[in-house]
């Protein structure tokens, strides 16, 4: 009977054999009572990158849409509408989205909304201060 030894120097002569060594290394790691699973690793950034253009359309896409909010939230401050202050609170969460994007897209044209959002930023500011946001009416 050839030993562990011989049969790991048999493997060890080409580059499948050192193909078969890592996928036995690997499953081995995967299965220790270790939290390290390299499979998932490998298929998770495998993943990352083919669909890289994917999440990049979909952030894009994100920020679009806050964008196009927060202008009407704005363009309804102007009007003197009033809000609640969930509904600045969600509008304030649709800013930090489209600040985050634009911070890591410089050429995303930003001008126009980042007037609106620093008058959206006061008017929420104000409201704070003299408690007297938009109370929704209840049912009953």
């Amino acid at each position: 009977m050839r030993s562990l030894l011989d049969i790991f120097n048999e493997i060890n002569h080409g580059a499948i054999g050192w193909g078969v060594v890592a996928i036995i290394v690997l499953s081995l790691v995967q299965v220790a009572p270790i939290k390290v699973n390299p499979w998932s690793f490998i298929v998770r950034h495998l993943g990352r990158a083919l669909n890289a253009e994917v999440f990049e359309r979909l952030d894009r896409d994100a920020a679009i849409t806050s964008r196009v909010r927060i202008l009407r939230f704005n363009d309804e401050l102007l009007r003197e509408e009033k809000h609640t202050k969930e509904a600045f609170d969600q509008v304030l969460s649709d800013i930090d989205v489209y600040e985050a994007y634009c911070a890591h897209h410089p050429e995303f044209k930003n001008n126009k909304t980042k007037m609106s959002a620093s008058y959206i930023i006061a008017s929420y500011q104000e409201h704070l201060e003299n408690h007297d946001f938009l109370v929704p009416h209840k049912k009953g």
